[in-house]
């Protein structure tokens, strides 16, 4: 297990130096992700490849059996399934297929070179054996002793701001979130005494609940007792707990709304006595403070709300794809390198400028394959850097930034922070230009691409490579002390200094021969990714937790290299309830294309007969790619078509509701737009908008504005809209029915006519319901 401790260790020391680098730049949520990979290393003890760039290869190769690592290969460590499809290996097989080695296997391949070093060996591995049994025991103890107490002296406490159990416990140092399979929120007498406070503590500790930490905090205890006696594991529990409780706060603010950021603060402020202790890495509790020490590194990132810059967004994603390609792979073998992919040689240097002609002098950059003209005029302004840069998520060719923001920067300390960056040129191949399609990063804006792509059924254009323009997402102005004067001659001239990325983006087109292109051919022109048959499966998002089917996203299917029968299926895309699309692009480093006919292949010799079947590869993409959950049969239904007018009215409706609640926000709602969406509801909106603003008093404010709606000028579209909302509200009992049938009598009251002649439109079992409830004849 040499290979083990040293990989994880090299991780845990990159991500806190990308903690540290990027504190304030990348949201905290992101923040905390970063500790996945670390827990994913400690959790697993093979690395399935080798690679070139692994740390392992700086590592001497020894023959004796690694003590550590023996003990590994019994001690039964389970791995995490993987969350993407089958990955096609060079031979075409699929990785499932290809045997893993654990520890195991190779312990017992290897072969001892005396009694000696075998002796060695099992004393090392029975002390890390009791070492890691007696912290698991500890771990145990511990929180049986906590639970006890707590069961001895808690008391039920009825509050509103979550749906988990509610107790009172005198003597709880700190409000906390306890418990697995029957988690609840535990309140100190103090904690309940402020209403104020009470509702930020509830929120954030049923934040804690919704992310699932109550689960991640009994695994990082798991990887503690594993990697017990290395002390790097300890620093790294410490501080992925704060970043938990960091990425809970960002969470929870963004639940209870900016109003409330700076009560937020006050409230951690009141829970500064309570000091941390190593202790609280035992103790599968999330708890809302952290000590002084800890408070006030969450004070200040509450208070400033970092979001993640584009820039930034790619430099983390480069330093993870080098950590992960550093840390989950072992060493490259001496005897049998891999074969290096062939590429085709860059395209000519020659530039053509076919029609463009540049309108004033510009001074002409060399970036990899491509030139760049930008305005000479602007030069002595801006800190050009034309140094090639590649890794797996493309070539960086230029990076322009504001030379005075830089230099303000770096006066007050703030060196390689990102200031000043007003735009960079990257290139991707189509591969890699997939890949950043899935991920769907901010300020990525495709300019053009060259050569030609001839992949299967793709419905957007393409070639070999993709150049794009990369915006920061966040301003990255920057004078003396952070001052910003929005009114200066120095922000005018940012402001223009921004607006060069459109004449450098005709200068990239009109000097090279380029074909255009646009990131909307793919995300808005394109309604499919491929030329082929579809098909629609919605998955029912909580079904398996309370039976519902309101919420649900639907899978999009395609055949992507052969149309009707023996052509594989696939989830191209997917749309939430909202409407919004994430695109779905397996290849990893391959094209799409490349990796389909890959297993088109493989099911064409009879392997994957699962492929075939559309319904079968919704469920198998559900299981493997990120959802949060175990399906069921009841938990997918196979559709006709895509319903787009579900996610646009479930987004409109969501939007009128948060204007009615919060007002302040200057949102104002008018009345026929909230009857116009409302009264195209279904019970399947109601059921999204139930869930979305759940345990918030959200029916108060829209029964009011329904009400206020429901009679005036048009009275027959009044009348019409309030009936279909009523019938299609799925219950007949419960404040929103009664609110319903309230609004239903007061129009009847107000023009009984016209409300019995709108009623006649609809169906009769639906006259018959309203007949019924408001006391009507019926014929």
């Amino acid at each position: 297990m040499r290979e083990w401790i040293i990989t994880s260790s090299v991780l845990i020391l990159i991500v806190v130096c990308l903690r540290t680098l990027l504190k304030g730049k990348i949201s905290l949520k992101l923040q905390d992700a970063l500790w996945l990979l670390v827990l994913i290393r400690l959790l697993v003890p093979v690395n399935p490849l080798s690679s070139s760039i692994s740390v392992l290869n700086a590592v001497p190769e020894t023959p004796r059996i690694s003590a550590v690592e023996s003990a590994a290969g019994t001690a039964g460590v389970k791995t995490s399934a993987a969350a993407n499809p089958p990955a096609i290996s060079a031979e075409g097989k699929s990785a499932a297929e290809v045997p893993a080695v654990s520890p195991a296997q190779t312990a017992a391949a290897a072969k001892p070179t005396s009694v000696k070093v075998l002796s060695t060996a099992a004393i090392l591995r029975g002390i890390w054996l009791i070492g890691a049994g007696v912290f698991a025991l500890t771990l145990l103890l511990s929180n049986l002793r906590f639970f006890l107490r707590l069961r001895r002296v808690r008391k039920p406490f009825a509050a509103d701001g979550t749906a988990l159990p509610t107790f009172l416990v005198r003597g709880l140092p700190s409000p906390c979130l306890f418990g697995l399979l029957h988690p609840a929120v535990y309140l100190s007498p103090k904690a309940a005494e402020d209403s104020g406070a009470l509702r930020h503590i509830l929120i954030h500790e049923d934040t804690h609940f919704r992310r699932g930490d109550h689960w991640w905090n009994l695994l990082r205890c798991g990887a503690l007792a594993l990697h017990w006696y290395n002390p790097l594991i300890w620093l790294a529990a410490a501080l992925s707990r704060r970043d938990t409780e960091l990425a809970c706060d960002e969470a929870a603010v963004k639940r209870l709304g900016e109003a409330e950021r700076a009560g937020y603060g006050r409230t951690l402020i009141s829970m500064a006595s309570r000091k941390g202790s190593p202790a609280d890495l035992l103790c599968c509790a999330t708890t809302m403070a952290s000590g002084k020490r800890g408070l006030r590194e969450r004070i200040t990132l509450l208070a400033k709300g970092p979001k993640t810059a584009a820039t930034a967004a790619v430099c983390l994603l480069l330093a993870v794809c080098l950590a992960t390609g550093c840390t989950f792979t072992g060493a490259k073998s001496a005897t049998k390198s891999a074969p290096k992919s062939s590429e085709s040689s860059a395209l000519s240097e020659k530039q053509r400028a076919k029609a463009y002609r540049p309108s004033e002098p510009m001074k002409v950059y060399q970036c990899g394959d491509i030139s760049i003209g930008i305005p000479e005029k602007y030069i002595s302004q801006l800190t050009v850097d034309t140094t090639v840069k590649k890794d797996d998520t493309g070539t960086l060719l230029l990076n322009v930034s504001e030379t005075a923001s830089l230099k303000a920067a770096e006066a007050d300390g703030y060196k390689d922070d990102g200031f000043g960056e007003l735009f960079a040129i990257v290139r991707m191949t189509r591969a890699q230009y997939e890949q950043a399609l899935g991920l769907d990063f901010g300020g990525y804006d495709a300019v053009a691409y060259s050569g030609n792509y001839s992949g299967h059924h793709y419905t957007f254009p393409g070639g070999k490579y993709y150049y794009l323009c990369l915006t920061p997402t966040d301003v990255r102005y920057y004078r003396r002390n952070g001052t910003i004067d929005m009114k200066s001659s120095d922000w005018k001239n940012w402001e223009t200094l921004c607006g060069l990325t459109s004449t450098v983006k005709k200068d990239i087109l009109g000097r090279n021969d380029l074909t255009p292109f646009n990131s909307a051919d793919v995300l808005s022109n394109q309604v499919y990714t491929y030329d082929s048959k579809h098909a629609f499966v919605r998955y029912y998002l909580y079904y398996t937790r309370d039976g519902s089917r309101a919420e649900y996203d639907t899978l999009i299917l395609s055949q992507p290299v052969r149309q009707g029968k023996g052509g594989i299926w696939c989830v191209e895309r997917v749309c939430d309830e909202y409407g919004q699309v994430s695109l779905v692009f397996p290849g990893k480093k391959m094209t799409a294309a490349s990796y389909y006919e890959a297993l088109q292949k493989e099911c064409d010799s009879g392997r994957h007969p699962e492929l075939l079947v559309p319904l079968t590869v919704a469920k198998q993409y559900v299981k493997t790619c990120g959802y949060s959950d175990t399906p069921v049969n009841g938990s997918f239904r196979q559709v006709k078509k895509l319903n787009t007018n579900y996610g646009k009215r479930n987004t409109e409706a969501s939007s009128l509701v948060a204007g009615l609640i919060y007002p302040s926000s200057g949102h104002s709602v008018n009345e026929n737009k909230l009857l116009t969406c409302f009264g195209q509801f279904t019970a399947d909106n109601w059921g999204v908008l139930g869930r979305n603003f759940y345990r918030s008093d959200w029916w108060t404010p829209l029964c009011a504005a329904l009400e206020k709606a429901a009679v005036g000028s048009d009275q027959a579209f009044r009348d019409k809209s309030i009936l279909h909302l009523y019938l299609a509200y799925p219950k007949d009992t419960g404040p929103i029915a009664k609110g319903l049938t309230s609004i239903l009598q007061k129009q009847l009251q107000a023009d009984r006519q016209t409300f019995l002649k709108t009623l006649g439109g609809f169906s009769e079992t639906e006259q018959a319901k309203v007949q019924s409830l408001l006391g009507l004849e019926t014929a």
